[in-house]
């Protein structure tokens, strides 16, 4: 079986992500060892659906290109018991002899909205990853250069920067079908719409080309979990990246971010997912420095914690106030005040 990209290929593109984005650690596993994790039998009754990916820059407009979801659940007994299992494959093998090239009639990337997932040890390492891959056993032959996590969005990127002249190279072109690659989520699936080559909102250019929306399916939003995600985020940042002239001023600003945050979650235990999503709108404005910022770069990884707290307050306000949704936005330079202990700290990332 040809892999079109090595696993080294994968880890370095994943490492040069780290200071814009969340990289996702993804484990590669094969058929059917993968199914002993989700029923005991080693064996699981799936539920598939395609979204067929057309119109789109130079694919033919009868061919039958498409985004494949598949879900399936944990059984009682499986270490996955009563979780949901979702892979994801696009499929371009229907092209036959159809001539690609480096440019519009490729696929750069795929994003989709899956809120949280649930890391296991999916290979048997002992090493808790956040997805996995099939690599052995299963369809396909190309796995993305690096998955990413934006907010509550994965992007799987199928490309590679060419030389100095922004010039990308697509891997994922017609006659060529992806790797199914999983996540596992506590919800169930819904309807949605993925996205191909979601054109410039997770830090990606692609000269131009127009995003294609592909039905799919994902995990159920639930705003409690959204929002637990985020206090988690929070917490794990380090004091650096709190913005104060001394310890107990930077620790203020931590714990009135997390106080914030639970009290969101309490209102939306209380079904006022409008009054939450304004406490977010809140830390949206002391997080981005147009208010008074309360977080920074973080002066130690040069991590832009800023735009990372941004983009998944804006996720979950989206689902609380889809009326008034915020844009998700790529990083901006990773900008540390001269004094690490105090100055307003922003990233160029962050919005009103």
């Amino acid at each position: 079986m040809k892999i079109s990209l090595s696993l080294s290929a994968l880890v370095l593109a994943v490492a040069t992500t780290e200071a814009s984005y969340v990289p996702i650690n993804v484990a590669f596993v094969s058929s059917p060892a993968i199914n002993c994790l989700f029923d005991p039998s080693c064996t699981v009754t799936v539920t598939d659906s395609v979204g067929y990916i057309s119109p789109y820059p130079g694919f033919p407009t009868n061919t039958p290109f498409f985004l494949q979801s598949r879900t399936y659940v944990g059984k009682p007994g499986s270490p996955a018991a009563g979780l949901y299992a979702y892979e994801y494959r696009i499929d371009l093998t229907a092209a036959g002899s159809f001539s690609t090239t480096y440019g519009t009639n490729c696929v750069f990337e795929l994003s989709l909205d899956f809120g949280p997932d649930v890391p296991m040890n999916f290979d048997g390492s002992g090493t808790l990853a956040d997805g996995y891959i099939v690599t052995e056993g299963g369809a396909g032959t190309v796995m993305p250069i690096a998955v990413i996590r934006n907010g509550s969005r994965l992007v799987f990127d199928f490309s590679t920067p060419l030389g100095t002249n922004d010039v990308i190279r697509a891997f994922m072109c017609p006659g060529e079908s992806t790797f199914f690659m999983g996540f596992v989520s506590t919800q169930p699936p819904r309807a949605i719409n993925a996205e191909i080559n979601h054109d410039g909102a997770d830090g990606f250019a692609f000269g131009g080309i127009p995003e294609v929306l592909v039905p799919a399916r994902a995990p159920r939003t639930n705003p409690f979990i959204l929002i637990q995600s985020i206090i988690s985020l929070a917490t794990r940042f380090p004091l650096e990246s709190w913005v104060g002239t001394n310890r107990p001023v930077r620790e203020a600003h931590r714990r009135l971010t997390l106080d914030l945050l639970e009290d969101a979650q309490k209102l939306v235990e209380l079904g006022e997912n409008d009054s939450a999503g304004d406490l977010l709108r809140i830390l949206v404005r002391k997080s981005t420095g147009n208010d008074g910022s309360w977080v920074q770069c973080d002066p130690n990884s040069r991590i832009d914690q800023v735009t990372l707290l941004y983009d998944n307050l804006a996720s979950a306000i989206n689902v609380l106030q889809p009326n008034s949704p915020l844009p998700l936005v790529p990083p901006g330079p990773c900008r540390i005040p001269a004094n690490p202990n105090g100055g307003t700290g922003t990233s160029d990332g962050g919005q009103n």
